[in-house]
């Protein structure tokens, strides 16, 4: 029998879940002053583009190896993804900067190295280590931010939100494993339904980025500072990282395929994305985002896909309420995806058929790491919905109808 997983030996809070349980470093020591000089400041200074990128390149170029503690070299990352992509994008796709100065380019790639994820902004680098608390009762600020507007707030914030729901409720996960191992279909049935509840909750907690993030302000402001240089037109052969690669190197964006949440959901329900030789079809790309993810989770995702099995468990079970509630974590799954869609097609799609005249529209067609967004989503969508079990009947006129509404919204 396969082993369960033990979520701390993975850096895995009982109570945060993938988030760190103690608050990210604020502020790297003295000596790296310069960096965080402009990670302070980096919302006025973009505002100036042509005197910004001037300022970066005569950066001294520090020495990473005066970093010393596992969030030294976190913060790090954090300032020097900021830094960096408001150093490409200030001047929007018209004036992308296709050479990285070694200032930012030697100390990052090598904290990259350390970290084991890679050179670009990433979810747990922006997200996962990117807040602070401001008051007694735990609430959040970001520590750096590219814009400075309450969008990207709000945009940080809310899968933030989106990872504590899920922190709170992964162990049954956990428990429903043990149950498998120890025969206890009762047990299993209980962290069906507590699972069940942890996916709304964490659906609930995505759909209030409609109160804190304006679609506009982020497709137009926020957006193109998240855009990676791997699958991007505007920078078709990559980006050149001075001191360090004479040819372009590649790398997605920030992506909200690089948080681990959704990776175990489909790894504790058996929810499978094949995977083909296009670099960006669905379960290929998925698979492509756990290298963004620290590795310890990306580890984490492994071990509870390589686990005892709830959904083997349930349909060789011959329990009928078995299968009804596992049909159930799975549609709720489902569900979440087709709100993920509604959501892009309000950020990303209607403003891009807005604006459809520009140039921009190519990428906007694409995610931020580089995936062919809408038939991604559609298809990680309907991979999810096609786990159902055939065992009991599900309401295929329901399904249809949210479809159809999804579309209307998407294309309108």
């Amino acid at each position: 029998m396969a082993s369960v997983p033990s979520p701390r030996e993975f850096d895995v809070s009982a109570d945060f879940g993938f988030i760190p349980e103690k608050e990210p470093l604020q502020c790297l020591p003295e000596y790296f002053s310069p960096w965080e000089e402009v990670a302070r400041d980096l919302p006025q200074l973009v505002t100036k583009a042509e005197s910004f990128r001037q300022m970066i390149k005569e950066l001294p170029l520090l020495d990473h190896s005066n970093l010393s503690s596992e969030d030294e070299w976190k913060r790090a990352h954090l300032v020097l993804a900021c830094i960096s992509h408001s150093y490409v994008w200030c001047k929007r796709d018209t004036g992308v900067a296709k050479i990285l100065p070694k200032c930012l380019a030697v100390p990052w790639v090598a904290v990259a190295k350390h970290l084991d994820i890679p050179p670009v902004i990433t979810h747990c680098s922006y997200a996962l280590y990117n807040w602070r608390y401001i008051d007694p009762s735990r609430n959040l600020k970001l520590s750096v931010m590219m814009t400075g507007s309450w969008t990207e707030e709000g945009f940080v914030k809310i899968p933030l939100q989106v990872e504590l729901e899920f922190g709170k409720g992964f162990h049954s996960i956990i428990d429903g494993q043990e149950s498998v191992v120890n025969d206890d279909s009762a047990g299993v049935l209980k962290a069906l339904m507590l699972l069940k509840e942890t996916i709304v909750k964490v659906k609930t907690s995505f759909l209030r980025i409609y109160d804190v993030c304006d679609p506009d302000e982020f497709y137009d402001n926020l957006r193109p500072y998240l855009a990676g240089w791997h699958g991007n037109p505007v920078l078709p052969d990559g980006l050149i990282y001075e001191g360090v690669s004479e040819r372009p190197l590649q790398y997605s964006g920030g992506s909200a395929a690089q948080s681990s949440v959704f990776h175990v959901l489909d790894a504790a329900l058996g929810v499978f994305h094949p995977k083909d030789t296009d670099s960006c079809s669905g379960g290929t790309f998925l698979e492509r985002m756990h290298y963004y993810m620290p590795p310890k989770h990306r580890a984490f995702i492994e071990a509870v896909s390589n686990g005892p099995s709830i959904r083997n468990f349930v349909l060789t079970s011959g329990d009928p309420c078995l299968v009804e509630e596992y049909n159930h974590c799975v549609e709720k799954l489902k569900d979440f995806r087709n709100v993920h869609l509604q959501v892009v097609a309000r950020y990303i799609m209607i403003p891009a058929n807005r604006g459809k005249e520009n140039n921009e529209q190519g990428m906007a067609l694409r995610g931020t790491g580089g995936s062919g967004l809408m038939h991604f989503l559609k298809q990680i969508r309907n991979e999810t919905a096609s786990t159902v079990s055939c065992n009991i009947t599900t309401d295929k006129d329901s399904s249809q109808e949210s479809q159809k509404e999804t579309n209307g919204i998407i294309y309108q």
